[in-house]
C-alpha cells in the first residue's frame, strides 16, 4: 500500500507541472502557480528517494547491531549484485541519486558563481557594473542583490529602466535565486523529465510575479511587455531574470487569461498539498513505526 500512495502521489505531482497542464495552472495567481511547482519539484525529487529507502529497509531486519547488518548487506550486494535485485536495485537507485544530486548541486552553484560575484562586488541592494553591454540580473541565494550595467542605464529609456528595477527588486525581495537554485539542482542532478517540467514552471511563475510587480509599481501592461521584449533582442553578456519565456509573459500581458475563481485555487492548493503530505507523511509514518527494526511494515491508509 506504501508503495502504491507514493506512486500515485508521484505521477498527480507530475502531472501538475507538466506541459499539458500549463494553461490552467497560468490561470491562477503568480505566486500560488510558483508555490505548487516548487513544492512540486521537491516532492517529485523526494519521493522516489522514498521508495527506495522502503525497498531497501524491508531486508535490513534481523538480529544483530544495526551497523553489523547494515554491512553484511552491503558485502553480500558487491560480492553478488545479481542476486538479490530487490535490494540491488534500491541500493544502486540511492547511490545514483544521491551522485546525481551532489552534482546538480555543483552545477548549478557554478552557473551562479559569475553573477554571484559581481553581486558582492559592492555594498547595497543595487550593485552597478561597469559594462557596456545591456544586461539586469538578480543574484546572491541568502541575501541577494540586483545588478544593472552602465550599459543598459545609459541606452534604454528612463521609463524601461525603471521596469527593469521593479522587476529586479521583486526577484531579490523574494528571494527568487534561493528557490531557482534547489530547483535547478534538483533538475540537473536528476534525471527526471517532470522534474525539468516543474523547475520551468517555478522560473515561469517567478518571472510572472515579478512582472506584476513591475505592472504595480510602475507603466502599464503595454509598457511593462515592451520593455521585456525590448532587452529579450538586446545583446547581454548575461541575463538572470530576462531570459527565455519572453513569449509567454509578453501574451500574458497584452492577453491575460481569465482568472481561476477562488474555489479553483482553493482546490489546486489543497491537491497539491494533500498529495504532498499524504505521500510523504505516509512513509514517514511507515519508516517511524518500523524504526526499530529498520523494516518498513506495510500500514493501512484507513
Amino acid at each position: 500500500m506504501s508503495l502504491v500512495v507514493l506512486g500515485l502521489g508521484w505521477i498527480v505531482l507530475a502531472g501538475v507541472v507538466s506541459p499539458f497542464f500549463a494553461a490552467v495552472l497560468a490561470r491562477f495567481a503568480p505566486r500560488l502557480q510558483a508555490a505548487v511547482a516548487f513544492v512540486a519539484c521537491v516532492c517529485l525529487a523526494a519521493i522516489p528517494a522514498a521508495v527506495a529507502t522502503i525497498l531497501l529497509a524491508r531486508d535490513l531486519s534481523g538480529p544483530g547491531p544495526v551497523i553489523r547488518r547494515c554491512g553484511a548487506l552491503l558485502s553480500a550486494v558487491v560480492a553478488d549484485p545479481l542476486a538479490r535485485p530487490r535490494v540491488t536495485l534500491p541500493l544502486a537507485s540511492l547511490v545514483a541519486g544521491g551522485l546525481g544530486l551532489g552534482i546538480g548541486l555543483v552545477s548549478a552553484w557554478r552557473s551562479q558563481s559569475a553573477s554571484r560575484r559581481l553581486a558582492v562586488a559592492e555594498r547595497g541592494p543595487l550593485v552597478t557594473v561597469a559594462s557596456a553591454d545591456r544586461f539586469a540580473f538578480t543574484a546572491g541565494l541568502l541575501f541577494p542583490r540586483a545588478v544593472i550595467s552602465e550599459g543598459l542605464v545609459g541606452a534604454v529609456p528612463t521609463g524601461w529602466r525603471r521596469i527593469v528595477l521593479a522587476h529586479e527588486e521583486a526577484h531579490r525581495r523574494g528571494r527568487h535565486p534561493l528557490l531557482l537554485f534547489v530547483v535547478e539542482s534538483l533538475a540537473r542532478g536528476l534525471p527526471l523529465v517532470p522534474l525539468r517540467w516543474g523547475a520551468d514552471a517555478v522560473r515561469l511563475a517567478l518571472e510572472f510575479v515579478a512582472d506584476d510587480h513591475a505592472l504595480a509599481e510602475v507603466g502599464t501592461r503595454e509598457d511593462v511587455a515592451e520593455a521585456i521584449a525590448g532587452m529579450a533582442l538586446a545583446p547581454a553578456a548575461g541575463t538572470a531574470s530576462f531570459e527565455g519565456h519572453e513569449v509567454w509573459r509578453c501574451r500574458r500581458l497584452l492577453d491575460p487569461p481569465g482568472p481561476a475563481g477562488g474555489l479553483a485555487a482553493a482546490g489546486l492548493l489543497v491537491l497539491v498539498v494533500g498529495v504532498a503530505a499524504l505521500a510523504g507523511g505516509h512513509a514517514l509514518h511507515c519508516a517511524w513505526a518500523s524504526a526499530d527494526a529498520l523494516a518498513v511494515r506495510q500500514c493501512r491508509l484507513m
